[in-house]
């Protein structure tokens, strides 16, 4: 699985249910400095400290978010400023995504990226803030498979995989397409073989990064 993740350039992390981290990308490590070791099994609130335009805390135990993808409600990406492990905050988009491991556990896909917007001098209530970065280091593996994947796709398997991408599970993607659970598998394993990837959060990741749906 791990080799899975690192193959974004993108900062990423994955929290269990509670917000614990479990994963947590080097694209990470370099965006905001801490270490895996640093941050597995702790709260993503306790590391990630984040904060809106108003210095108002958007990380915190009672997660908002968490709450609605506990619900199943879709979240468009949004700003943050995050704390480094110099204590100092950056801007990031945040991306958050739901998807279930194959034994039902509820896992949460967090993607940290540089905003589109220059927030290098905006103020916040008076926190220290860092410019932000026109690039992030990280590893290139799988980008050629997921863009030479994204033409190889069916109409079907594009609309299997938005589903998936919004946290939805086999027997709900079954529901909502009017297919058999049997026919969604054979999509997924198609899309996982298109993309070269493994994994159902792997698929999802991918086709967030590259615009696949």
């Amino acid at each position: 699985m791990m080799k899975i993740f690192e193959s974004t350039a993108d900062a990423a992390f994955v929290t269990d249910e509670v917000g614990r981290v479990l994963l947590w990308n080097t694209a990470a490590s370099h965006l905001l400095g801490y270490r895996e070791e640093d941050v597995r099994g702790r709260a993503c609130c306790e590391v990630l400290w984040g904060v809106d335009f108003a210095g108002n805390p958007l990380c915190t135990n009672d997660c908002q978010v968490l709450r609605l993808l506990r619900k199943g409600e879709r979240l468009r990406h949004f700003q943050m400023a995050v704390r480094t492990n110099l204590g100092m905050f950056r801007w990031v988009t945040a991306c958050v995504l739901a998807f279930h491991e194959a034994d039902g556990e509820l896992r949460i896909l967090h993607l940290l990226w540089p905003p589109e917007l220059d927030m290098d001098t905006r103020t916040l209530s008076g926190l220290p803030i860092l410019p932000a970065r026109s690039e992030q280091p990280g590893s290139a593996e799988g980008s050629s498979a997921a863009n030479s994947g994204r033409g190889q796709l069916t109409p079907r398997e594009v609309e299997v995989l938005r589903k998936v991408v919004t946290g939805a599970d086999n027997s709900q993607i079954s529901d909502d397409l009017r297919i058999s659970v049997n026919t969604v598998k054979s999509h997924l394993q198609s899309t996982y073989r298109k993309l070269g990837v493994r994994r159902r959060w792997a698929a999802a990741l991918s086709a967030l990064r590259h615009q696949l749906i």
